[in-house]
């Protein structure tokens, strides 16, 4: 993963060593040897995407890109913070870090992890079909339209 762009820019190079530097485990070892399952994990595919992704970003920055603003979704949000100052990429690295960390042990708390799935549907029927299930949770809500809080099974 990234090992071309690695090789092909100074950088992102620059800027995945100072990372790598950062870390309490050979990053660099893990983003260029690892096998696909291993990156697919949470654990370590959060750490490898935010090194390559804030490389990048600092990669167009250094050729004359200069965004506006900055904005992302979830993982995507910790690397739009760090480029945009809100912290540092070492701290952004360590957040993400113990971020990948948590949400690995989260995981293996219960046999069963669980699933999650995405639907563009209203509020109200989504609360009507799992109303009878237990373990049931709506966690996130991306909507451009007003829903209240009242009422719904929310769970983070």
């Amino acid at each position: 993963m990234g090992r071309e762009l690695y090789q092909t820019f100074p950088e992102i190079r620059m800027w995945m060593d100072k990372i790598a530097a950062v870390a309490d485990f050979d990053l660099l070892n893990l983003i260029f040897h690892s096998a696909e399952e291993d990156l697919q994990k949470t654990r370590w595919q959060q750490p490898a995407l935010y090194t390559l992704e804030y490389a990048m970003v600092q990669h167009l920055i250094s050729m004359g890109a200069r965004p506006a603003a900055m904005a992302g979704h979830s993982l995507g949000e910790l690397v739009a913070l760090s480029i945009a100052g809100v912290f540092s990429y070492d701290d952004g690295f360590r957040i993400v870090n113990k971020r990948a960390q948590c949400m690995d042990k989260a995981s293996g708390l219960r046999g069963d992890p669980g699933s999650m799935i995405a639907v563009d549907a209203p509020m109200r029927y989504l609360e009507e079909k799992v109303a009878a299930w237990e373990n049931v949770y709506f966690t996130n809500f991306n909507s451009p339209t007003k829903w209240s809080w009242e009422g719904t099974r929310f769970r983070c």
